[in-house]
């Protein structure tokens, strides 16, 4: 059966109107709207022939989970966005313009009680002085209190309420409400979508893959091994990959906090210390009683962003960066020399360090850090 041009816009209709959430998450409502809408279908290719009509039924029934691979493309989002989105080439910003997919994020604002105001630093210290280069303007942001120690429920079963946008970083956040205790049915739609309670029985967190709306949280060393829960690294089984891992207990996590990035446990307890291989191929020893989060952090494919055009740079706070061959010697190693000239030295920093895969620590035997291997 192939759907008329009709047919397909309502498709296209429903699906948008799914995604801005103004159709409910009725699984029976869209079965029943999908076999109306493949049923008129039927009627306006009445013409085929059977054969070829039952051959094009079983190649449009992909199950997928349980479900048509028409169901489950229509079915309002409840997880956690994967993929980008490409723009069609109308301004020369937009051909080559790529950003990750927000289909399933919160459209709304923030939760305010975990809202604070952010002021921008610009790229200066505590003087006043530029100490980062390039930096300045961009969007007004706010910043989101993300709960990096999950101590403040310890053992108490959390669910996920949504997940949101966080411009302060390149991962999605997840907000997580532990007014569990006396609920009938915590999973129910109903009560994730009610009134949320005050802030201390609210949290943001870091949204792992494969996250979905509706899932338990835990943490605490009788937590699962389940994605998203957090726990001590004595209690991580080998071989585990985790995320959102603390250098030092009860101070927060430090490491593997953005888009995509993991590590994995190599060696269980041993005087006190786990060891893990981050993915840089750092292998580090960290103390027992760090906490860590199982999974790795979502969106993942923040990597293939292409902003498009300057343009977008400077939204983020980016400023345009000179060139250390177009800069005179007192200002860069590469400075100076008559007409354009190349440098005339490896590449290297303002400061003198190679820039381009050249060792800037020193020999694993003296190295200083103790707790790198």
């Amino acid at each position: 059966l192939i759907p008329s041009m009709a047919c397909q816009q309502r498709l296209r209709t429903l699906l948008a109107h799914a995604m801005r959430g103004a159709v409910k998450d009725d699984a029976g409502a869209w079965s029943g709207i999908l076999r109306r809408t493949l049923a008129s279908s039927a009627a306006s290719a009445s013409s085929s022939s059977s054969a070829a009509a039952a051959e094009a039924m079983a190649a449009s029934r992909n199950v997928v989970g349980g479900r048509s691979m028409a169901e489950t493309i229509i079915r309002p989002p409840t997880f956690l966005p994967v993929g980008v989105k490409k723009y069609k080439p109308t301004t020369p910003g937009f051909r080559h313009r790529v950003i990750t997919s927000r289909i399933g994020l919160w459209q709304g604002k923030p939760y305010d009680p975990l809202v604070r105001g952010k002021k921008r630093i610009d790229g200066r210290n505590n003087s006043g002085r530029i100490c980062v280069w390039g930096r300045g303007g961009g969007h007004k942001r706010k910043r989101r209190v993300v709960d990096f120690k999950r101590k403040a429920h310890w053992g108490v079963d959390g669910r996920i309420v949504r997940f949101e946008y966080d411009p302060n970083r390149s991962a999605h956040i997840a907000l997580v409400r532990y007014d569990t205790e006396g609920v009938d049915d915590p999973t129910s739609r109903e009560w994730l979508l009610s009134p949320l309670p005050g802030s201390s029985q609210v949290a943001y967190i870091l949204a792992a893959h494969g996250m979905e709306e509706g899932q338990v949280v835990q943490q605490g060393p009788d937590a699962s091994l389940d994605v998203g829960n957090a726990m001590p690294l004595r209690c991580i089984p080998m071989g585990t990959t985790i995320h959102n891992i603390e250098l030092v207990p009860g101070r927060g996590a430090a490491m593997a906090r953005s888009a995509g990035t993991s590590a994995t446990l190599l060696r269980t307890s041993k005087d006190d210390y786990v060891m893990i291989r981050l993915t840089s191929g750092e292998v580090r020893l960290i103390h027992e009683n760090s906490m860590a989060t199982i999974g790795t952090v979502s969106n993942g494919q923040h990597k293939q962003v292409n902003h498009g055009k300057a343009g977008a740079r400077r939204w983020l706070g980016w400023r345009p960066q000179t060139r250390g061959v177009a800069m005179n010697p007192v200002d860069h190693p590469h400075g100076g020399g008559e007409g354009k000239t190349s440098g005339g030295r490896p590449s290297v920093s303002p400061w003198g360090k190679p820039s381009k895969g050249g060792l800037t620590r020193k020999r694993r035997g003296n190295i200083a850090n103790p707790f790198i291997v």
